[in-house]
């Protein structure tokens, strides 16, 4: 009995995979990226090896399982690019952005980020316009507060999107804030500026 398993299981694999009532028939008809839990995951939810098997090859089982609870199949979720994880791509389905969309935001952008551009209203061409170093929630909240690409890019890459809005909100231009040194953060410099202010007056 244990000789008819694949070579890829070892003896406690065999163990499990018998305790799932999974024979060696069935278990060496899933492809050899499925270890015993991705076997029995996909075995308890019906899915069958010639099902499981068509999934891209970046899935997992329970990526799998992920993808068939919410009915995305082996075609819909092959359309997406690589860069998507089976969690990016139920969630791009679900708020209504297709892969032909998607596919066209730089790869700097998760599925997350490609979602709060798209909920702004933000274009893949006006994306592209920030520096790299913003993801997609980063250029939202700049979208939200009226911060142009051309201001935000002007700050020192050591300000984060929090910094810059500090920054911001405070009137401290990037021309200002880049002439502090590096130590200091958005919200460093505004208490900066605040104290030398009170000590002139």
């Amino acid at each position: 009995m244990i000789d008819l398993y694949d070579r890829r299981f070892d003896w406690w694999d065999i163990d499990y995979l018998k305790s799932q009532g999974i024979s060696p028939e069935e278990a060496d008809l899933y492809d050899k990226r499925f270890d015993i839990w991705d076997i029995a995951w996909l075995k308890s939810e019906s899915i069958l090896p010639e099902e499981a098997n068509l999934y891209d090859k970046r899935f997992y089982g329970c990526e799998i399982v992920q993808l068939k609870g919410r009915n995305i199949s082996h075609k819909e979720a092959s359309l997406y690019d690589e860069r998507f994880c089976a969690d990016e791509i139920a969630y791009l389905k679900q708020e209504g952005v297709t892969s032909e969309e998607a596919d066209l935001y730089d790869r700097r952008f998760n599925g997350w980020g490609i979602v709060d551009l798209k909920k702004a209203n933000i274009t893949y061409q006006e994306a592209d316009l920030y520096d790299k170093r913003f993801n997609g929630f980063e250029i939202r909240g700049f979208k939200d507060r009226n911060i142009s690409y051309e201001e935000a890019n002007l700050y020192d890459k050591r300000f984060d999107r929090c910094d810059i809005i500090y920054l911001k909100g405070a009137n401290i231009s990037p021309e200002e804030a880049n002439l502090y040194d590096e130590r200091f953060n958005g919200e460093n410099i505004f208490f900066l500026k605040k104290e030398r202010l009170r000590l002139k007056i």
